[in-house]
């Protein structure tokens, strides 16, 4: 003979089981748990993050995307004690990335011209040698014969 279906469901829910819906003992003793938190930093990496800001700020000149001279990401990593990667992270997101300056932008779009040009040149000149070898083999052959 068959239980009543309330007594099904509440011998379940004495074992630990959920009914609507349905989990297990194991699932929901999993979603209870306290989830840990994220360890809290330290006043002092809490102070040295602040430092960093400010350096970051006074040395960094967010619209020409370089720093002030003499000023680095490593420079401002040494000053504070915080890692490189960390005041590049910090940099990156909140002050922008490193750009090139204008003036090296352009000597090395010179140089790139010059060296097309060049190479533009070297195959007009390869291509005069081989005709004038051509000619060269035809003469040759006339003499020769």
């Amino acid at each position: 003979m068959l239980m009543p279906p309330e007594q099904i469901d509440q011998k379940f829910t004495q074992a630990g089981w959920s009914i609507d819906p349905h989990v297990c003992p194991d699932c929901r003793a999993s979603r209870t748990k306290e989830k840990p938190m994220a360890s809290k930093p330290s006043p002092a990496a809490m102070k040295a993050q602040v430092q960093m800001i400010g350096l970051l700020s006074e040395h960094f000149d967010t619209d020409a995307g370089a720093y002030a001279v003499g000023w680095s990401d490593k420079k401002i990593a040494d000053e504070t004690g915080v890692s490189p990667a960390t005041v590049a992270e910090f940099r990156l997101a909140g002050f922008g990335e490193i750009k090139e300056p204008a003036a090296i932008c352009a000597l090395r779009a010179d140089i790139n011209a010059l060296d097309q040009l060049s190479r533009e040149h070297q195959a007009i000149v390869q291509s005069e040698i081989a005709s004038l070898r051509s000619k060269l083999a035809q003469v040759s052959a006339k003499v020769v014969a």
